[in-house]
């Protein structure tokens, strides 16, 4: 706390959690034994929020951090996984509107047959949409302002579907 010789004083702290907080303050005045009275305008809420959605530490849920492959998939059917996002402190964003972006490169007979798809849930989680065409090996890169996610490029394994009856000709 620093006096500033006018009446007023300055008062700084640093808070590295985002959340909810009741600040009371409290002035001594003359010397006494007697509790500092709370200032008029006390108690403060304050509300601290997270910086920007930092990259690396967004996550796909319910993987290890560093996991760099994805449970396997089957071509031609919907394949789907959900990221969180995270600020500069790690804490889980609260709402959306960052624009993740997802490309899922294939190799030898698999390059270029995927589809993919951001869906923002509003709430700091993000579906990773996935509609590989043709089975082998991909690579799905997830990436926010050109910058990966915790773990990207995750490998995927895509095995051939079952045999389709109506569709098989003799």
């Amino acid at each position: 706390m620093r006096d500033s010789d006018d009446g007023w004083y300055e008062v700084s702290y640093t808070i590295e959690t985002i959340g909810r907080y009741v600040l009371h303050l409290a002035a001594a005045g003359e010397q006494s034994h007697r509790s500092p009275r709370p200032l008029e305008q006390s108690p403060i809420p304050l509300t601290i929020s997270g910086g920007r959605t930092h990259p690396p530490s967004c996550v796909r849920v319910g993987a290890v951090p560093t996991a760099r492959e994805l449970p396997g998939a089957n071509a031609g059917t919907p394949y789907s996984f959900t990221i969180e996002a995270r600020d500069d402190f790690d804490e889980l964003r609260r709402f959306g509107g960052d624009p993740f972006q997802v490309s899922c490169s294939g190799q030898g007979k698999a390059k270029g047959m995927a589809k993919e798809w951001v869906e923002d849930k509003g709430d700091g989680t993000y579906e990773i949409h996935l509609l590989p065409t043709r089975a082998g090996p991909y690579l799905v890169a997830v990436m926010l302002h050109g910058e990966h996610i915790a773990g990207s490029r995750f490998a995927l394994n895509v095995l051939a579907s079952s045999a389709h009856a109506p569709s098989c000709v003799a």
